[in-house]
């Protein structure tokens, strides 16, 4: 890669870098805020915010076939991911039934007072996904080793920076209490994020971002497959049927 074309792009990948540590940050702290239907519910507005940056900044075209899917698509998320929440809430409320009236209120209180924080984190967690996947698409003259070594880089200092904090203020070992299992679950789960993070910038470097943001819909049936796979949970026939539909609009718009 020349000199000068780094060079130019050096603070539009330095940007983009940041912007989506930011955005794991975001969602990572969101889970703490949001049940996680609501937050893949928001989370699914990317694609659209995602496109409508690509035609404004990357003079790229969107069909009516594309937009119409994305819509369907997005429909069919609310309606997989209602339907997973219905089936653990009788659980939830018979378990807030069986809890002190204090601890219910308290509940009650956190969840108003975090609920408006955590829409608004979790679309700001989208609009910096979608912003991330168009600085990409802009940046096709870059290799993505380049582009995602900038943010390991930066994701390496920040997390040294909180850690070292943590250490100097409190004088306790940031690690301290965790078991084997969750510090092997935490790796697999940065190996995974990391994989993810490099197939999306080689996607939206290949492919129009219209398309790339539609395939992102297949989050949702491979979220479900963890569910089976991993939880051991069971998957109804309304899941399935949405599954097969974005399934079929995928496939029927990549090819």
């Amino acid at each position: 890669m020349p000199t000068s074309v780094w060079d130019s792009k050096f603070w539009i990948v330095q940007f983009r870098a940041l912007l989506g540590t930011l955005s794991f940050l975001l969602f990572t702290y969101n889970l703490q805020l949001l049940p996680v239907t609501l937050i893949i519910i928001i989370f699914q507005t990317n694609p659209l915010w995602a496109s409508l940056l690509g035609y404004a900044f990357n003079k790229e075209t969107i069909s009516l076939f594309e937009m119409s899917s994305m819509i369907i698509s997005f429909a069919t998320v609310i309606f997989i991911a209602l339907s997973r929440s219905q089936q653990t809430s009788s659980e939830d409320l018979s378990s807030l039934e069986t809890e002190p009236s204090t601890t219910s209120k308290y509940a009650t209180e956190m969840t108003t007072a975090g609920l408006w924080l955590g829409v608004l984190f979790c679309l700001c967690h989208a609009w910096m996904f979608s912003i991330v996947g168009v600085m990409s698409r802009r940046l096709q003259n870059i290799h993505f080793t380049g582009i995602m070594r900038v943010q390991a880089i930066q994701g390496i200092l920040f997390m040294v920076g909180v850690l070292g904090y943590q250490f100097i203020t409190s004088g306790l070992n940031p690690f301290a209490g965790f078991t084997s299992r969750t510090l092997s679950m935490i790796f697999g789960a940065c190996v995974c994020d990391s994989i993810a993070l490099m197939s999306m910038c080689i996607a939206f470097q290949s492919d129009d971002t219209a398309v790339v943001s539609l395939v992102g819909y297949l989050a949702i049936v491979y979220a479900l497959i963890t569910d089976i796979w991993i939880f051991g949970e069971t998957i109804g026939t309304n899941e399935l049927l949405g599954c097969a539909l974005v399934i079929c609009i995928t496939l029927f718009v990549g090819y």
